[in-house]
Protein backbone atom coordinates (compact mmCIF):
# COMPACT_ATOMS: atom_id res chain seq x y z
CA UNK A 1 0.00 0.00 0.00
CA UNK A 2 1.51 3.64 -1.06
CA UNK A 3 0.26 6.91 1.07
CA UNK A 4 0.47 9.76 -1.21
CA UNK A 5 0.82 12.92 0.54
CA UNK A 6 0.62 16.27 -1.50
CA UNK A 7 1.06 20.24 0.21
CA UNK A 8 -0.90 22.75 -1.76
CA UNK A 9 -1.93 26.31 -1.42
CA UNK A 10 -5.15 26.91 -0.54
CA UNK A 11 -7.18 29.31 -3.32
CA UNK A 12 -7.83 32.82 -3.10
CA UNK A 13 -10.93 32.97 -0.68
CA UNK A 14 -10.55 29.54 0.66
CA UNK A 15 -11.55 28.89 4.79
CA UNK A 16 -8.73 27.58 6.31
CA UNK A 17 -8.44 25.29 9.27
CA UNK A 18 -6.52 25.65 11.91
CA UNK A 19 -3.86 22.12 10.97
CA UNK A 20 -3.71 24.12 7.44
CA UNK A 21 -0.10 25.59 8.77
CA UNK A 22 0.84 28.86 6.86
CA UNK A 23 -1.65 28.51 4.00
CA UNK A 24 -1.15 25.60 3.07
CA UNK A 25 -3.32 22.65 2.65
CA UNK A 26 -2.02 18.89 3.20
CA UNK A 27 -4.52 16.59 0.94
CA UNK A 28 -3.39 12.18 0.88
CA UNK A 29 -4.77 9.28 -0.12
CA UNK A 30 -3.93 5.61 0.35
CA UNK A 31 -3.66 2.93 -3.19
CA UNK A 32 -2.43 -0.11 -3.53
CA UNK A 33 -2.54 0.10 -7.22
CA UNK A 34 0.72 -1.47 -8.62
CA UNK A 35 2.89 -0.37 -11.29
CA UNK A 36 0.82 2.93 -11.77
CA UNK A 37 3.62 5.84 -12.07
CA UNK A 38 2.37 8.74 -8.85
CA UNK A 39 1.42 11.23 -11.63
CA UNK A 40 -1.10 9.25 -13.05
CA UNK A 41 -2.60 7.88 -9.52
CA UNK A 42 -3.57 11.60 -8.79
CA UNK A 43 -5.25 12.30 -12.23
CA UNK A 44 -7.46 9.44 -11.01
CA UNK A 45 -7.92 10.43 -7.54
Amino acid sequence: MRLIVRKEGSYPGAQLRFTDADGMRLTCFATDTKNVPIDELELRN
